[in-house]
């Protein structure tokens, strides 16, 4: 007979590994783009929020804006964090300092880089 103890822990152990696998890199993070497009990402113990923003000029310079929300977890894979949500999977590195050159400033901040958009890698900037 298996001690109560040991089952809740084996419990424990089981359900609560995705939120603790990447506190390590717990927080809100977004991308400073000089183009139409821009993403916020916080991750937290209770998952992923993903919010990415597009917009567009039409006719007469009307702008139309579309806003993308994704829930999702996190878990860390071989060393790699992956992001995971209903439509896709994202593969994210953290970095210590991640340069602020691509928005032409100086200096670095902590942050995440990741293949948000197929093919060009996104770098997000940690703010809380």
């Amino acid at each position: 007979m298996i001690p109560m103890i040991r089952i809740v822990t084996i419990f424990m152990a089981l359900f609560s590994s995705y939120a603790l696998s990447c506190e390590d890199i717990y927080g809100e993070y977004t991308s400073h783009s000089e183009t139409h497009w821009s993403f916020v990402l916080k991750i937290d113990k209770d998952g992923v929020l993903l919010t990415y923003t597009d917009y567009w000029y039409g006719e007469r310079d009307l702008r139309t804006d579309q806003t993308v929300v994704s829930q999702g977890y996190c878990e860390l894979v071989n060393g790699t964090y992956e992001l995971t949500f209903a439509q896709n999977k994202v593969d994210v590195r953290y970095h210590h300092e991640l340069s602020h050159a691509s928005f032409g400033q100086v200096g670095s901040s902590p942050g995440l880089t990741g293949e948000f958009i197929e093919g060009q890698e996104v770098e997000l900037w940690k703010i809380n």
